[in-house]
């Protein structure tokens, strides 16, 4: 097997606090992409080994079953079920460790959160990450220093590697080769990962081309026809003002002026269900 990514190798002794350097880095376009609509929207991705699983914050739910229900009835996926699923999410989930936060690591602001949603009725559900005695460093963004999230890089690539895959990076692919029905290959080039400067082109011939860039990256080089056009999950935050300074340790702080601010902070977790 051999694995082709066009970004850069770099693991936990190369991520760093410094933004502008990591963002660069690890991010496509620098965290600039642009989805074009109306209005376009600018959404980040990760360009390294392990993509946006290295620079997200490693949450992981199950797929819900209302989108289950729209997949069986818009595409046909009638194997696409709740109890048909169960043991594979059951085990990408040992795999990577999903798991529940150590309590040790979970900051004083999202205590808060939680005290005051009971308050209100409301049920708290702490959010299950992929990620082993997560250290709380803040730094999810930028590459986890200590190897506890266990993002594609620190698990399905080292494994793959370890029985016996190849893995180029600063490889981008630019043609899949067919033989008119079916992928046969892939046609690459070596690229600077951080300057872009070219290098020499890579052919690949192979059984079978799994094309597993992301479902932005992914259509390009697909000859699928997409009918239905691509849906974003949401995310919502919630700030609070907190009258005294807590410790935001293990979720993503808000800065102010060059210096952290206990005042705003987003919650990461817990969620609330009514």
């Amino acid at each position: 097997m051999i694995l082709l990514e066009e970004g850069g190798h770099y693991t936990s002794r190369d991520f760093g606090l410094d933004a502008p350097t990591m963002i660069k880095r690890l991010y496509r376009n620098a965290g600039t992409s642009m989805i074009r609509g109306t209005p376009n929207i600018i959404f980040s991705e990760g360009r390294c080994v392990g993509g946006s699983t290295v620079i997200n914050g490693g949450i992981c739910w199950r797929t819900p079953e209302k989108v289950l229900a729209r997949w069986r009835t818009e595409f046909g996926f009638s194997d696409m079920t709740d109890q048909s699923l169960d043991p594979i999410f059951t085990k990408v989930e040992q795999r990577i460790n999903v798991a529940p936060q150590d309590p040790g690591t979970v900051g004083e602001d999202a205590e808060l959160m939680r005290r005051g949603a009971e308050k209100l009725g409301w049920r708290v559900v702490p959010v299950k990450r992929n990620q082993k005695h997560c250290a709380g460093t803040n730094n999810c963004a930028f590459g986890c220093p200590t190897d506890a999230k266990q993002s594609t890089l620190v698990s399905y690539v080292p494994r793959a590697l370890a029985n016996g895959a190849r893995l180029f990076a600063g490889c981008r692919a630019e043609q899949i080769l067919t033989d008119g029905q079916r992928a046969t290959g892939v046609v690459a080039r070596f690229r600077d990962p951080e300057t872009r400067a070219p290098g020499p082109k890579l052919t690949v011939r192979a059984k079978v081309v799994v094309l597993a860039c992301g479902a932005i990256q992914t259509l390009p080089h697909s000859s699928c026809a997409i009918e239905s056009p691509i849906r974003r999950d949401k995310l919502v935050a919630i700030f609070s003002v907190i009258p005294t300074p807590r410790q935001s340790r293990s979720t993503i702080r808000m800065y102010r002026r060059g210096k952290e601010r206990s005042r705003a902070t987003r919650f990461t977790n817990f969620s609330t269900k009514a």
